[in-house]
């Protein structure tokens, strides 16, 4: 059995477990212990970590299969596990030798926001480091947690459109250990509520050179195989398109079985005309969005097996859908709980799906606002332009 049929064999042997946690997660705010320890366990974290490093490192189109089947069964620790796994692919900018000492313990959990809301302020052997952040997925789990700022050097802004305080003149990312983060308690939110994605803040804390990364949005990965190709931009597009395929599915699945269930008048919905007429279009659309997912990564696999760097036609395929499987999920979705009227207002998956589903595309990385510069590439007026995190510059 290949390593990836073995992963997505233990998602389905822990989706019991993870649906059943889901209700005490969203009551705490954050993924519960038993679910963090399985998943740890069955090496769902590792999953796209160098097998130097003890990881899989899965290609892009098996691990959208396991995201799949994770985020079906709960999109709070799909969400959760898609933040470390990604924000993990940051490392490949570090050293070879710094970062195998993160990995020491075994796969760790990694959380933060890239954002530069910081100050970092160069000192002899590094840099000292303030901020707040916000929406730090996964990080009442996190090991370590990294994010970024910008340099006070005295020198002028970048001028990259990422914001950060004045006189603050270049970016930097960089990795700490949970223990030096103040955590916010202020995760009081719709859908995604197992996720724990608090605030935190850092207060003057040292970090040296070795755990800095320069330019981390264009700089060349130093190390990490073949998957280092896809790049950061990449990676992110690819985390949010792997969750996007089993939350959607996981709503359209429990209005299917609401539908065959008789009603207390000993009707079904299932026999209804209007309701089929819509659950058949929900499921084409469903799984065409989903088709187009898969196609677009299988080429960027393609490309990155024969050592190529995925173009920006490529990430640009990717990103527009990505944000049309965003788009489709909230439209099932929401066609789903409608049609669950009474039952869809009580706990339980479907409405847990729905507001999963609804946190999910609000993300800046599925916003509408990402299609205007999809079509800049795709109207041919891209001309050397590349994708960073969030834009074609």
């Amino acid at each position: 059995m290949s390593a990836v049929e073995q992963m997505i064999n233990e998602v389905r042997r822990l989706a019991p477990l993870l649906e059943s946690e889901a209700p005490a997660a969203e009551a705490a705010g954050q993924v519960t212990g038993r679910a963090i320890d399985a998943l740890r366990e069955a090496g769902v974290l590792g999953m796209l970590a160098p097998q130097e490093c003890g990881g899989l490192d899965l290609g892009p189109v098996d691990a959208l299969r396991v995201f799949a089947e994770l985020s079906r069964a709960d999109g709070s620790a799909a969400w959760v596990v898609a933040a470390s796994t990604i924000t993990a692919k940051i490392l490949h900018l570090l050293d070879a030798g710094t970062v195998k000492r993160f990995y020491a313990d075994g796969i760790p959990i990694m959380a933060g926001q890239i954002a530069p809301f910081g100050t970092a302020v160069p000192v002899p052997g590094g840099y000292r480091i303030s901020g707040q952040w916000s929406y730090g997925s996964g990080i009442l789990h996190a090991d370590y947690v990294c994010t970024a700022a910008m340099v006070d050097d005295g020198g002028d802004r970048d001028g990259d459109g990422d914001g950060g305080p004045d006189g603050a003149s270049r970016m930097i990312e960089f990795i700490v250990p949970i223990e030096v983060v103040k955590l916010g308690g202020n995760w009081d939110v719709l859908g995604l509520k197992g996720t724990g994605s608090v605030d935190y803040a850092l207060d003057d804390v040292f970090v040296p050179d070795e755990h800095i990364m320069e330019n981390f949005k264009t700089a060349e990965p130093k190390w990490g195989g073949r998957s280092a190709l896809i790049g950061l931009t990449g990676w992110f597009t690819f985390a949010h398109t792997g969750w996007a395929l089993g939350v959607g599915r996981r709503a359209l699945d429990e209005i299917a079985a609401h539908a065959k269930r008789p009603s207390g008048r000993g009707t079904r919905l299932a026999d209804d005309g209007s309701f089929k007429e819509g659950y058949a279009i929900a499921e084409a659309k469903l799984r065409s969005a989903q088709a187009w997912a898969y196609d677009v990564w299988g080429e960027i696999e393609r490309s990155v097996e024969a050592g190529r760097q995925p173009t920006t036609r490529q990430h640009t395929l990717a990103r527009t859908a990505s944000v049309h499987l965003h788009d489709v999920d909230v439209e099932v979705a929401a066609f789903a709980f409608q049609q669950g009227g009474g039952a869809a207002l009580r706990s339980g998956a479907l409405q847990r799906a729905f507001r999963d589903v609804m946190a999910g595309g609000q993300h800046i990385q599925v916003s509408h606002q990402k299609y205007h510069d999809c079509a800049r590439d795709l109207l041919g007026e891209a001309e050397g332009l590349v994708w960073r995190v969030h834009e074609l510059g």
